[in-house]
């Protein structure tokens, strides 16, 4: 089911109440993924159920939207109406979260939203026990904090209409098994049970099988492979950013595309007006338009291997160099499942580290080098060969090509365009390029006599609520946009989109910030580092 046959998916379809789908529109969820059309109805008509269900493909939401759905049609009262399992203290909180903002788009009998506790080895048992005796709707926990609450009699099970089971793949083959099964157990056997997992593994399939009453098994629709050709590969991200896919960007030397989902857009947007690096944003929600031989990175991973195969079929026919998911370590089983028809093996490998990126960098530059030797030395009289023997008669001539290529790197850093590779290092400038990089953030270093009194920074106000800071590094130093905003929000918390106007010159940067946070980010950048080093960061002095 889903979007085949030109049907497009709503949430109306699912048979959910009207204040809930417009919540859940306001909440930004404009259509229900797959996972999302099988599980809510299947939920409903209140079968046992045994389902696939990887993360990434909508299953927090899915568990959130049924169990609102179920506490809306029950009348308030003392005791929860549904048990929720999972398998550690920050899935249980995540899924609470997602419960809460789904329990705020309801009224009921005079109580608004959705009361629920979470229980988990993470906290307090007396003080989680004193939370189970309030009034809720949901309880949310870990098995093993739930099978002791349940053995002290604190946590009555026989009072629960549904129970659900996260991550159910991962708690029956580890430690807390005995504890599921004595949870499962302990609830009555006509209450519905709803078991959802990454994989339906045996040992998950032999402990569930015998407590589940003629289940009902959705399947989520398997596309077919698509032909092979497109490079696809996966890196380990739990939370990516802009500045992961800049620094993908300089790891594979190429103009990026970037899909993100709706609510990053923003964000994404912001950073690549601020920042060198050649990024195109769209939303994974839009129609895919990608440039011809740039790499694709996916910050948000499609729900489904129907929307996979589209997605790789779409980059293939634009001429995409490369697909690179980024995902976090949970979402393994979804990795496979889009490899698959994809073509690729997708294990999600670790993300690059800045030596990766800066090796890549000395061996392009290797590279040119190499390549500019051989055109040297078929030469008559190379350039500057009578600087060089002059030299070595001061300097080993070791030293001096090394001196050479460190000039040379730092002229890549300011000199290139962005998103092009190291040899273009050797083009003509365009003597009109020095006023074209100002607007996204990047000053040239050739703005005349204007730049040697700083009279266009002088003249030029700040927008009101925000002041410059002086950072002591600029081009000189390889400084990027990213990297003062990497560092400015890794070090004070900063958020990207706080950061104004970042302005490099040769010797210094002027960077736009709110001014209630001026201080802070001063006060954080004294230990904090830009580039590896500590760099002084001040309030701009006329």
């Amino acid at each position: 089911m889903g979007e085949q046959g030109g049907t497009i998916p709503s949430w109306s379809s699912l048979g959910i109440e009207q204040a809930l789908i417009t919540h859940l529109e306001r909440l930004g969820y404009d259509r229900p993924t797959e996972l999302q059309q099988l599980l809510v109805p299947a939920i409903s008509n209140e079968r046992d159920i045994l389902i696939e269900a990887p993360r990434g493909t909508g299953r927090t939401l899915a568990i959130a939207i049924a169990t609102t759905e179920l506490v809306a049609d029950c009348d308030p009262g003392e005791a929860a109406v549904a048990l929720i399992l999972s398998s550690s203290d920050q899935r249980c909180s995540a899924i609470a979260r997602d419960l809460q903002r789904c329990g705020a788009g309801i009224r009921r009998s005079g109580h608004e939203g959705i009361r629920t506790a979470v229980v988990s080895e993470l906290g307090s048992s007396p003080a989680q026990a004193r939370e189970l005796e309030k009034p809720l709707d949901v309880v949310i926990g870990t098995p093993g904090r739930l099978d002791h609450l349940a053995s002290n009699e604190q946590l009555a099970l026989d009072s629960f209409e549904m129970v659900v089971v996260d991550d159910a793949d991962a708690l029956a083959i580890g430690d807390e098994s005995m504890a599921l099964t004595n949870v499962l157990d302990s609830v009555e056997p006509d209450r519905q049970r709803v078991i959802l997992a990454g994989a339906l593994l045996g040992p998950l399939v032999d402990l569930i099988g015998s407590r589940l009453n003629d289940p009902d098994r959705p399947r989520p629709t398997v596309a077919e492979p698509v032909p092979d050709g497109l490079p696809q590969r996966a890196f380990s991200v739990t939370n990516p950013t802009p500045e992961h896919v800049a620094t993908l960007s300089t790891l594979l030397g190429s103009p990026v595309n970037v899909l993100v989902s709706p609510r990053e857009r923003e964000t994404f947007e912001q950073f690549a007006k601020q920042s060198s690096t050649a990024l195109t944003v769209s939303s994974i929600a839009d129609p895919p338009s990608f440039t011809q031989g740039s790499a694709l990175i996916c910050t948000h991973l499609p729900t489904s291997t129907g929307k996979y195969a589209r997605l790789v079929q779409a980059a293939t026919a634009a001429g995409c160099s490369e697909l690179v998911l980024l995902a976090a370590p949970s979402h393994r089983h979804l990795l496979r499942a889009l490899g698959k028809v994809g073509g690729a093996h997708l294990n999600a490998a670790p993300f690059p580290t800045e030596h990766a990126v800066e090796t890549r960098q000395t061996m392009k530059l290797e590279d040119l080098v190499t390549d500019h030797l051989s055109k040297v030395s078929s030469q008559p009289t190379p350039r500057f060969l009578a600087s060089v023997h002059r030299l070595s008669a001061e300097y080993d001539v070791a030293d001096i090509a090394a001196a050479a290529m460190e000039l040379a790197h730092q002229a890549l850093q300011r000199e290139i365009e962005p998103g092009q590779d190291i040899p273009l290092l050797l083009r003509q400038t365009s003597p009109t390029r020095s006023n074209d990089r100002r607007q996204g953030g990047v000053a040239s270093p050739d703005s005349g006599a204007q730049r040697r009194k700083g009279g266009d920074r002088r003249g030029k106000e700040v927008e009101p609520g925000m002041t410059r800071l002086f950072v002591a590094a600029g081009y000189n130093y390889g400084v990027r946009p990213g990297d003062i905003v990497g560092a400015f929000a890794g070090e004070s918390g900063l958020s990207g989109k706080e950061i104004g106007n970042i302005d490099i010159r040769e010797s210094f940067t002027l960077v736009e910030v709110p001014e209630k946070l001026a201080d802070d980010v001063i006060d954080a950048m004294v230990d904090g580092t830009i580039k590896g080093r500590q760099i002084e960061v001040r309030r701009e002095r006329y």
